[in-house]
């Protein structure tokens, strides 16, 4: 095989490689992070969040409330993980504080 075949199948080769690592690195930057799932718990809703599909956050009753009450709604349950997803797309805790919690079980 002559030099100059040999180099045209390197830069062929090469840019197949970049172009896919690049495709790949695309398609991750554009695939969600974090997803939050809502569901039923006894006498109410809890949520979890996941990070890259991994569990971050298994949320089985309302935080920062005294006991281990559920939400009452699967619309709470569905804004409170929508809140927490929003606060660490911020890079913020996903805490809550009590007033916080009160205005979304106020609001549904």
């Amino acid at each position: 095989m002559g030099t100059r075949k040999h180099n045209i199948i390197v830069i062929m080769l090469s840019a197949a490689i970049a172009i896919s690592i690049s495709f790949f690195q695309w398609k991750s930057k554009r695939s969600p992070i974090y997803k939050s799932l809502v569901y039923p718990v006894t006498y109410g809703w809890g949520y979890d969040i996941l990070v890259k599909d991994t569990l971050f956050i298994h949320q089985e009753s309302v935080p920062a409330m005294e006991g281990n009450k559920p939400f009452t709604t699967k619309a709470q349950a569905m804004e409170a993980s929508s809140r927490v997803i929003s606060k660490l797309k911020k890079g913020e805790s996903p805490s809550f504080t009590r007033s916080e919690i009160e205005r979304i079980i106020l609001s549904r």
